[in-house]
């Protein structure tokens, strides 16, 4: 298994089994055109109804389609405008 599979399921290794989950993967990287693996292929939980990753550095996120994209993927699953 990977660091991110493995850091994946401890992370969800204390949810109760009747929860929905999103899950944000938060990678810490200065260049955001850096090419990360998608997590969501690394997740193995039914409860984990999305999986996104974000880019930061220095403590906030980077201005990055990825970011981008994360957050639209979560309000659209939230039924958010």
């Amino acid at each position: 298994a990977s660091r991110v599979e493995t850091d994946i399921s401890q992370a969800l290794s204390d949810v109760p089994a009747n929860k929905d989950i999103i899950l944000v993967a938060m990678h810490h990287i200065f260049n955001p055109d850096h090419v990360i693996p998608e997590s969501k292929k690394h997740v193995h939980n039914p409860n984990v109804i999305l999986a996104v990753d974000y880019l930061f550095h220095d403590g906030k996120l980077l201005l990055a389609r990825r970011n981008d994209n994360s957050w639209y993927d979560i309000t659209k699953v939230l039924g958010m405008p």
